[in-house]
């Protein structure tokens, strides 16, 4: 219910802890991998009726009873479980009573529990982690949905580079194909069909020969510099080469003179 109210409904997913380590009851790979693990049962809380130094004697034992569980939790060592993450461990008091009840019998009891790497959480305290953490969510999952997309845009375009040099490619075979089949028509027009034709004036053969015509469509060129890129690159020499052909003995200088 917390973790909805902050905004945490739909958490991303827990990492499985490495063997041989444990992970906190309710731990939670975070952004900036900070980590979180709430506490165990304590013991009930001190009674508001009776004689005055029973009161006192349940506060001690109630200070007593969290001051175990804080250093239960801190010898689990939950955040060598990970292998970016803070030393500390976050400890879920239930009430903000409890815990005011047992740092007034155990004053030194949060600084005790600083020292541990365990901080004492209420559940006010508590909801403001969990909605900075939530804040910290979303702006990892914008940041990272950013670099996936800046990534799937630099695959695309050049992916459309290495597309557009095949189908500069297969232009230049059609263009090829054309060429080779307009030769082939002018030299049966020049060579062949010209005997053809004289044989069919002379009654020697049965119908006129046909008449060959050029191809004249040709395949439209790549215009687009998204398709050209790769092909600009391959053509376009690099400033390396462009220096030495500069500095080399029969290149060009600056001023224009041969060297």
């Amino acid at each position: 219910m917390r973790l909805r109210r902050a905004g945490l409904g739909h958490d991303p997913p827990r990492r499985p802890s490495p063997p041989g380590r444990r992970g906190p009851p309710s731990g939670r790979q975070e952004p900036r991998h900070r980590q979180q693990g709430s506490a165990g049962r304590l013991s009930p809380g001190p009674g508001g009726r009776g004689r005055p130094d029973e009161a006192d004697r349940q506060l001690a034992e109630h200070a007593r009873a969290l001051r175990r569980h804080v250093d239960q939790l801190a010898g689990k060592d939950y955040w060598s479980a990970f292998d970016h993450s803070p030393e500390l461990v976050i400890c879920f008091v239930p009430s903000d009573a409890v815990l005011a009840a047992a740092l007034r019998a155990a004053p030194d009891l949060y600084d005790h529990a600083q020292g541990q790497r365990v901080v004492l959480a209420s559940p006010g305290t508590l909801l403001a982690m969990l909605r900075a953490t939530a804040l910290a969510w979303q702006q990892d999952a914008l940041t990272t949905h950013a670099r996936e997309l800046l990534q799937l845009g630099a695959d695309l375009h050049r992916r459309l580079s290495t597309l557009g040099r095949h189908a500069a490619a297969m232009g230049a075979a059609l263009r090829r194909s054309v060429e080779t089949y307009n030769q082939l028509v002018g030299t049966l027009e020049t060579r062949v069909m010209v005997t053809a034709r004289r044989m069919h004036e002379l009654d020697l053969a049965e119908g006129a020969p046909p008449v060959l015509q050029p191809v004249t469509t040709a395949p439209r060129p790549l215009t687009s510099p998204e398709l050209l890129a790769a092909e600009l690159d391959e053509l376009t020499p690099s400033r390396d080469v462009l220096d030495e052909e500069e500095h080399s003995p029969g290149g060009t200088s600056s001023t224009g003179r041969s060297a």
